[in-house]
């Protein structure tokens, strides 16, 4: 048997890698080509038509994270609509009275889901 590298330079590795283009498939499904990402907000395909997907757009253009819209939609229906509305005014509070203080929150939409986690995730 031969070492690894001396059949590299060889070139008596044989290849029975079948070539095949990964991006042939789904292109019509790319979610590396889509501009606005996995989980983010498209009212093409999405209508906002219940209070859940409402509230949740609600709370990520507050937060400046429509992006990341899957995301506060799955928080409204893990504790529902009222525990999630009183989550995120707590947190928009807390945000308000630490603006322009030392402690300043830089990044309001990754505390509002460091907190959540940290209260409901797990809580359980």
């Amino acid at each position: 048997m031969d070492k690894i590298g001396k059949i590299i330079k060889e070139g008596k590795l044989i290849n029975n890698v079948i070539n095949v283009n990964v991006n042939s498939s789904n292109d019509d499904n790319n979610v590396a080509s889509q501009t606005v990402g996995k989980f983010a907000l498209d009212r093409n395909s999405f209508p906002l038509n219940t209070e859940e997907t409402q509230l949740a757009e609600t709370i990520a253009a507050s937060l400046n994270d429509l992006h990341n819209y899957a995301f506060y939609l799955y928080a409204i229906k893990q504790v529902g609509v009222s525990h999630t509305y009183a989550f995120w005014k707590a947190i928009q509070e807390e945000i308000e009275e630490k603006r322009g203080s030392r402690y300043e929150i830089r990044y309001p939409s990754k505390y509002f889901t460091w907190k959540f986690k940290k209260k409901y995730i797990n809580e359980k």
